[in-house]
């Protein structure tokens, strides 16, 4: 009878580590299969492609920053979300920020993001997708409309 209880017991034990090991959360991983980003600047569709050019990095404090380089044309756009936890609406200059800069000189063609919204659709420990848009000014009072925008980003380490 003791043999009987004892291979229950053992038997009841291997089952819950089985299950304890089976329930533990995977780290979802996200396949960024086309790194890209495009949007609308007055009027005039721009994009730019592959891993090279769009990426994302974490700092600390969970802060993640979007970048997307449009080197034909001397343009950068970048986001900044600090304290990000996962996918959410992130309001500019609340709780985001955002940066367009059109042309070789940045300290003279950088549009500060004054007004919109930053959408993460999905975000894992690998990749980051989402939605933009937002209006900006430079300090020299040129004005900025960027519409329409949306990234897919492998988060690089």
């Amino acid at each position: 009878m003791k043999t009987h209880t004892t291979q229950s017991s053992a038997l009841l034990l291997m089952l819950f580590i089985l299950l304890a090991l089976a329930s533990c959360k995977k780290d979802e991983q996200l396949e960024v299969l086309n790194p890209g980003m495009s949007f609308i600047v007055n009027g005039t569709a721009k994009s730019a492609t592959g891993s090279e050019n769009v990426y994302a990095t974490k700092g600390d404090g969970n802060t993640i920053t979007i970048t997307a380089k449009l080197t034909a044309t001397n343009e950068l756009i970048t986001f900044v979300i600090p304290g990000i936890r996962g996918k959410g609406e992130f309001p500019i200059t609340k709780s985001a920020e955002a940066t367009y800069v059109n042309g070789p000189v940045p300290a003279a063609n950088r549009h500060l993001a004054n007004s919109g919204t930053i959408r993460i659709t999905t975000f894992q420990s690998n990749g980051v997708k989402g939605t933009f848009e937002f209006d900006s000014s430079s300090l020299t009072g040129s004005l900025k409309k960027i519409t329409e925008g949306s990234f897919e980003a492998e988060i690089q380490k």
